[in-house]
């Protein structure tokens, strides 16, 4: 899997998904998302 250095998401607060992450993803939706344009925030939700 790609690794995203911790740095870069902090100064960010969003990565792309890994190669990993889109292998798993593709399982169930398979061509259903555009995984370029998805984004994992890191930033914790307050409701």
């Amino acid at each position: 899997m790609d690794a995203v250095p911790v740095r870069r998401l902090h100064a960010q607060r969003w990565r792309p998904l890994t190669a990993g992450e889109i292998a798993m993803a593709s399982l169930l939706f398979r061509d259903a998302i555009d995984y370029t344009r998805v984004r994992i925030h890191g930033n914790p939700l307050h409701f």
